[in-house]
């Protein structure tokens, strides 16, 4: 059977369905370009490990004894938490690059931050 690159490429898994399911689609010299559903699959990857690691430094920050992180901790604990800005349910969500993007940011801060107290504290 003959294939890409020898047959030009056909996109439509369906009767009309152009690309569904494809995450990457052929480029120029037999290389291959990812679609925009791969990047996003990535950046939801991205995301949920950032929201990890900020949990997991949590837990450490809460081993140390005495009440000095409690607020920091609180803080961590809404990051971590349902966030209506950028959800309310499964069909409700936020599609603005730039919310998700700070909202990011405010993660990765907050880990920063949370990491440089545990690096303090010998944690």
């Amino acid at each position: 059977m003959r294939r890409w690159p020898e047959v030009p490429w056909n996109t439509f898994t369906y009767d009309h369905t152009n690309g569904d399911g494809h995450l990457f689609y052929p480029g120029p010299n037999r290389t291959l370009i990812s679609c925009q559903r791969l990047e996003n699959i990535r950046d939801g990857i991205e995301d949920y490990e950032l929201l990890h690691e900020l949990e997991s430094a949590v837990e450490n920050l809460q081993r140390i004894p005495g009440t000095q992180y409690l607020e920091l901790i609180g803080e961590c604990r809404s990051l971590l938490g349902w966030r209506p800005k950028l959800y309310r349910d499964l069909t409700h969500y936020t599609d603005d690059p730039a919310v998700l993007e700070a909202e990011r940011e405010k993660v990765a801060r907050q880990l920063i931050r949370v990491n440089r107290v545990l690096a303090r504290e010998g944690q």
